[in-house]
């Protein structure tokens, strides 16, 4: 299966591996199943996957499917820094919850 990639990669710090990049949906697939906090695995977290299942099946955007990974991200904590501080969320700027 080909990787979809998002516009712009999400910088994630996870505890175990440190810094990851997360570049398109089956990334995002890999890292949320193998890498993502089991105590994170909530609601954000399965609709995060679901969308970027989705997404590689050619039934959502990817742009939608990263929004939903930023905001599962977001919600455990993990998101890092990056380009330009992990991008825009619901229009409005987010700055990086952990610095790299």
């Amino acid at each position: 299966m080909n990787d979809i990639l998002f516009s712009e990669p999400l910088v994630l710090q996870l505890q175990v591996t440190g810094p990851r990049r997360v570049v398109g949906c089956l990334d995002a697939m890999k890292c949320l199943e193998d890498e993502w906090p089991n105590w994170a695995k909530g609601r954000s977290w399965r609709r995060a996957r679901l969308a970027c299942s989705n997404a590689l099946e050619g039934r959502m955007d990817a742009q939608k499917a990263r929004q939903r990974l930023l905001k599962a991200a977001q919600r455990a904590g993990i998101l890092g820094a990056s380009r330009r501080d992990n991008t825009r969320y619901h229009g409005q700027e987010m700055g990086a919850s952990v610095a790299l």
